[in-house]
């Protein structure tokens, strides 16, 4: 989802076992409530100079930011 102002509310929620999000550009992954919330940051790296996307492991809702 774009919207990242309401991704605590959600994962809050108890709603969602999983919450990727993006707009900021900036890598979160984080848990709430038990849920994963992921941003995979940027691919292109064109605003912040630091290209990186996100691996999910949803066996285990782990994951990691990986920077290309």
């Amino acid at each position: 989802m774009h919207e990242h102002h309401i991704i605590d509310a959600l994962a809050k929620s108890g709603c969602y076992d999983l919450v990727i999000y993006g707009h900021t550009h900036t890598p979160d992954i984080r848990t709430v409530n038990n849920t994963l919330i992921i941003n995979p940051g940027e691919a292109s790296g064109w605003l912040y100079g630091k290209p990186t996307v996100a691996v999910a492991d949803l066996s285990a809702m782990t994951a990691e930011i990986i920077r290309l």
